[in-house]
């Protein structure tokens, strides 16, 4: 039985995003690091930037911008996150911040 060729690079791949994009999670919710998760989220989308985890990533994003007090930068990322996931999971979250009052 062999292998196909990239199967082992792309399970790293997806072993080393599915790291990132949590720890980016943990460093929001867990550690109340929001400049932390941006920057974990950040990297993930700029590695694997049509990859799985796309959605959470995006998702970090937006969170741990508004988290950070950036409402210029949530608002950015609630936008890209709509244009890709008009209904995805967090859809709402993306239209609320939205729908916020700019600062």
């Amino acid at each position: 039985l062999s292998v196909p060729p990239g199967h082992c690079a792309g399970r790293a791949a997806a072993a080393d995003e599915s790291a990132l994009v949590l720890d980016a999670v943990r460093a929001l919710r867990r550690d109340h690091d929001p400049q932390r998760a941006w920057d974990l989220a950040q990297k993930a989308l700029q590695r694997y930037p049509r990859r799985a985890q796309v959605e959470e990533a995006m998702a970090v994003a937006m969170e741990a911008a508004s988290t950070n007090g950036d409402a210029t930068a949530a608002r950015v990322w609630a936008e890209r996150y709509l244009d890709a996931f008009r209904t995805g999971r967090f859809a709402d979250r993306a239209r609320q911040l939205l729908a916020a009052p700019a600062r």
